[in-house]
């Protein structure tokens, strides 16, 4: 069953394609609840649309092979809505900078689960977080897309 909630997480919710190798500086493997929480940090240059290429919500966009300019307007909208943002850029910037851009997609994330939402009862708990933010995503780049 764990395998078949990852599966359907990792092909059918966010479908990360390796993004080459991990970007170095920034701690991203939350220590505490809290520190999971903690705003992206926006160290480099914004993009077109203010939108820095660091955030990881918008490089786990592009390693799904949307373009920059889409990536950025689905960021956004995700950021300026209610949903849970801080969770799911803690999610996306341990799967992209902290787990093995060579091993399994469904591996990293069973991995990024275990890790940034630990203490969310099971699998099924953390499925339970992570699916209606992986949601939100995808409509907005949907959004975007036009």
């Amino acid at each position: 069953m764990k395998t078949g909630l990852v599966s359907a997480f990792a092909a059918g919710v966010i479908l990360a394609a390796c993004s080459g190798e991990p970007s170095e500086g920034e701690p991203t493997q939350p220590a505490t609840e809290t520190e999971a929480e903690a705003p992206p940090a926006e160290t480099d240059e914004p993009s077109s649309t203010g939108t820095p290429a660091s955030d990881p919500i918008t490089r786990l966009c592009i390693s799904q092979g949307d373009s920059g300019d889409v990536c950025d307007c689905a960021t956004e909208t995700l950021r300026a809505s209610d949903t849970n943002v801080k969770t799911y850029a803690a999610l996306a910037r341990y799967f992209l900078d902290e787990t093995n851009p060579a091993a399994p997609v469904e591996d990293r994330w069973r991995v990024t689960f275990d890790t940034v939402l630990e203490g969310q009862g099971g699998m099924a708990g953390r499925m339970d977080v992570s699916d209606p933010l992986s949601a939100a995503h995808r409509d907005a780049i949907q959004s975007c897309k036009g």
